[in-house]
């Protein structure tokens, strides 16, 4: 390879890392018109794959896979990209043959796995995931995958096989991914979701050092600094519970800086970047971003993202800052030493053991505006249930089954996005037949906001999941004028749902237990379709509550900082 094509390469390197992926995709596709050097399309259809454009990537890659030098390289890439554009058999046929090595390479078989996800060729995928698991066993997106195919198999002892599985890992990546995903489970005793979290927590302490000193003067009264970490500064839900009160935390005179771990930006994105100093991290170790934080002074971290995919808690145990706090984005504690505070409702249980109290717990802001709400449509009374479809258990189902057997006549609808993959659908209809609901109709969510929003139009009242409550599709509904009936439990994950209807005024559709959720559900059928007139009254009365009140939001969760900032420098 001639000297001035590696150094563009090693230059486009340079800048992928450090976040610049645009100009690194521009350098490369110049080194391309250079020469087809089979490195350079590799490397450009990665860096294309990444950014959510398979469609470009496609050129480059195949350009790649036709050379010795990168087909092994360049296979798996491909297989991905053919994925996303909806062609997973022609990924599964590129893929196959290197699987059957063995050894088989680490990508081939982690991007097989995904492709036989998508083809409900499950037991295959999650074979592969397992042997790219031992070749890499820290890797996140292995274990995720063998989670995810396990998933649609439904065998009886599964879940518990690939927590041991996970538990002799090393490190944190495969126990990580087990303990979020046991948020989902209904079988398991909250004891043990909290046991895995503290394995988790234990593990980073282990670990990672905390720092012990920082730049700033532990002055009380001095303007905070707040550093906002997380994959998801963009449009997500958890822009629409951060956007609507980060705008007033700044007029209260805290200084804003954002350290994002997502590649992809979008519109939402600049909305942060016009906040505060936006720092585009996706590509740098813990440490470095851990140094950032630390030369940036700042005085309060908070964590966003928790155990979910994207996510860094390792920064949680080498706290950077002063003060450590995560919430929002995470429902469960993350049980990490040393960590000051988590965002809890008032109510804080023992997975909450330092919260910093909200209430409500979120606060809310639609990244669009919702459209319009229309009359009630005749037929049936039709209960609704948009969820993801993993929050979708036997206990639910069973739930939703009596709530359809006392209010004779209603039918359900259930939409999730996830329905758009058979093994899904597959799975929820077996728990709907094992509990009697005969009458459902799974529906796969609308892609865009406007077509999913309008979709409440077409039900009566929502039924909330558990033991994982709704938080977005929750507040959604109540936009879209619908009440929702939710089950309040013990722990965090099961109380949102009613720290949503608290804060919105209507603690009368929130159930204590599950005689009491049928109860309420019946009353809210008892009184019948709703008008389009009260749907509309139930929008307005969602803007002026508490739930949207973005300043006030604000100042509750700026003085708890505070107070904790007081008693850091007061110890």
């Amino acid at each position: 390879m001639e000297g001035r094509i590696a150094l563009l390469i090693e230059s486009a390197k340079r800048k992928f890392h450090l976040g610049a992926v645009e100009q690194a995709i521009e350098l490369l596709e110049w080194a391309v018109g250079i020469s087809e050097e089979p490195q350079v399309q590799l490397l450009l259809g990665q860096l294309l794959l990444e950014m959510a454009r398979p469609e470009d990537a496609l050129g480059p890659l195949e350009r790649a896979t036709n050379s010795e030098l990168t087909s092994t390289a360049a296979a798996p890439a491909l297989a991905l990209a053919l994925s996303s554009m909806g062609q997973n058999e022609a990924g599964y046929a590129l893929l196959l043959p290197l699987v059957e090595q063995e050894p088989a390479p680490f990508e081939a078989l982690l991007n097989f796995s995904h492709v036989c996800f998508h083809l409900d060729r499950g037991e295959e995928g999650a074979v592969a995931a397992r042997r790219a698991l031992k070749l890499q066993p820290n890797s996140s997106t292995a274990a995720i995958n063998t989670f995810l195919c396990a998933r649609t198999l439904d065998v009886s002892g599964t879940w518990r096989e690939l927590v041991e599985v996970a538990m002799g890992q090393p490190g944190t990546a495969a126990l990580r991914v087990a303990a979020a995903e046991s948020l989902y489970f209904d079988d398991l005793h909250e004891s043990e979701v909290i046991a895995l979290h503290r394995e988790v927590g234990d593990r980073l302490g282990k670990t990672y050092s905390p720092t012990r000193r920082f730049a700033g003067t532990r002055d009380p009264k001095r303007t905070l600094k707040i550093g906002f970490l997380s994959p998801d500064f963009r449009c997500h839900p958890v822009a629409s519970f951060t956007l609507s009160f980060l705008r007033y935390l700044k007029e209260l005179g805290f200084e804003l800086s954002f350290y994002s771990l997502n590649l992809r930006e979008d519109s939402i994105t600049e909305r942060y970047k016009e906040l505060g100093d936006f720092h585009p991290c996706a590509r740098l170790r813990e440490t470095a971003i851990a140094q950032k934080c630390l030369s940036d002074s700042i005085d309060v971290l908070f964590d966003l993202a928790g155990y979910t995919v994207g996510g860094r808690p390792e920064l949680l145990a080498i706290h950077p800052a002063p003060l450590v706090f995560s919430g929002i984005g995470y429902p469960a504690s993350l049980q990490i030493e040393g960590l000051t505070g988590e965002l809890a409702d008032q109510d804080g249980h023992a997975d909450w053991p330092r919260p910093l109290i909200q209430k409500p717990l979120l606060c809310y802001e639609p990244t669009v505006d919702a459209p319009a709400i229309e009359a009630a449509s005749s037929g049936a009374f039709t209960w609704g249930a948009y969820c993801n479809a993993k929050k979708i258990n036997r206990q639910t189902a069973m739930l939703w089954s009596e709530v359809l057997r006392a209010t004779p006549g209603s039918r359900l609808r259930c939409m999730s996005a996830q329905f758009s993959k058979a093994s899904e659908r597959t799975l929820v209809g077996r728990y709907f037949d094992e509990v009697g609901i005969g009458n459902a109709e799974l529906v796969e969510g609308p892609v865009d906001y406007a077509g999913y929003m309008s979709e409440f139009n077409a039900v009566d009242g929502i039924l909330d999941t558990y033991p994982f409550n709704g938080a977005t599709t929750t507040l959604d509904a109540l936009i879209m004028g619908v009440p929702v009936v939710t089950l309040k439990g013990t722990s965090h994950r099961s109380r949102v749902g009613a720290s949503l209807l608290e804060g919105l005024g209507h603690l009368e559709w929130s159930a204590n237990d599950s005689d009491d959720f049928i109860e309420r559900a019946q009353q809210i059928f008892t009184a019948g379709k709703r008008p389009s007139s009260h749907r509309v009254a139930l929008r307005s009365q969602v803007h002026s509550s508490l739930l949207m009140d973005g300043r006030q939001y604000a100042r509750c969760f700026g003085l708890a900082v505070r107070s904790h900032w007081e008693q850091y420098c007061n110890p």
